[in-house]
């Protein structure tokens, strides 16, 4: 495992929280009480849901950590980061901009990260056993961006409509993906748990030497880490079953959710958001799948770093072509 890997993303969901510097740890306060004191050698990076409060000790030693900080919304929408010294690795960037630039090449990266999405989609409605399947699908023949996509829309346009058949738990309903704002607690789940997962791909990104902003299946757009999303695709279905078990598991319950005042959007209470983004975490840091792809045991933090890696390779020419990471590949 990779020093990355090894550390913790330090989540901060208290718009009370304020964060000090105490030697070399971030000691976490709420009002006049510290929560909690974590080892600055621990921490992978750092992200604030909502006004947390930093001092300007803990940009200092963020900075001598290297550990990036991600500001967003309390509903999980992205404000900003500050990013201390990004890999010094010009060759994967360099690569990355080449490809970018190369419709041929973009678009063959972009084929196969639809390929894998798809492909783990199936994964997905499988491990439920309901029956479902959305069939052959074919994306290596697509011949342009506009093509590809219209295709991954109708594939996905597909699955979401089988959800019905996967829920378990009467409480809950589902009438489709509703993203911008989500308007239903199912919806609330995955909406934040897909910006939890973009945030670990961003930095990883970083960390590996890319350029989170330079995709090749999402297109330039101000402001949106176009190749994060890119990365992320591939891993949506696992999102996805996280948040079924969790309701059919009755481990979600309508009460952890609340409706935003004057809005149709839904979020998790304060106490709830903390409790699913602590069981997210330790299921995605939990070294427990041996994977044939790069055989070895881990954890699937572990195995969205070699990913990635194995992405930085291609670029660069070191391996011949990208292969999607597969869930069905597991043991």
């Amino acid at each position: 495992m990779s020093e990355f890997t090894q550390r913790v993303t330090l989540y901060l969901t208290d718009p009370e929280h304020y964060v000090k510097k105490r030697g070399r740890e971030f000691e976490i306060h709420r009002g006049d009480d510290v929560e909690a004191r974590v080892p600055s050698g621990k921490v992978s990076h750092i992200v604030a849901f909502g006004p947390v409060g930093f001092t300007s000790g803990i940009v200092d030693l963020c900075r001598e950590e290297r550990i990036n900080v991600q500001f967003l919304s309390p509903t999980g929408r992205f404000h900003g980061e500050l990013v201390f010294d990004p890999a010094a690795n010009l060759f994967v960037r360099r690569a990355q901009y080449e490809w970018h630039t190369d419709e041929r090449r973009s678009l063959a990266l972009a084929r196969r990260f639809v390929t894998g999405k798809v492909a783990n989609a199936e994964w997905m409605l499988q491990s439920f056993r309901a029956g479902h399947s959305l069939g052959p699908r074919e994306f290596e023949d697509a011949p342009d961006h506009a093509e590809l996509v219209g295709r991954e829309g109708a594939a996905a346009r597909d699955y979401f409509a089988l959800w019905p058949d996967l829920l378990k738990n009467g409480d809950f309903t589902w009438r489709g993906r509703y993203r911008n704002p989500p308007e239903d607690p199912i919806n609330a789940l995955l909406s934040l748990l897909y910006v939890v997962l973009l945030n670990d791909v961003h930095a990883l990104l970083n960390r590996v030497g890319f350029d989170p902003y330079f995709g090749f299946l999402h297109r330039d757009y101000y402001g949106r880490p176009s190749l994060a999303c890119d990365v992320v695709e591939e891993w949506r279905p696992l999102v996805d079953k996280f948040v079924i078990t969790l309701v059919n598991r009755r481990e979600a319950r309508l009460d952890m959710f609340e409706r935003v005042p004057n809005s149709p959007e839904w979020r998790l209470t304060r106490v709830a958001f903390k409790e699913i983004i602590t069981k997210w975490s330790a299921m995605f840091r939990r070294a427990e799948r041996r994977c044939p792809q790069f055989r070895v045991v881990l954890s699937r933090l572990g195995s969205l770093e070699r990913q990635v890696r194995h992405l930085a390779r291609v670029v660069t020419r070191e391996e011949p072509e990208y292969r999607p990471y597969r869930f069905d590949g597991e043991e």
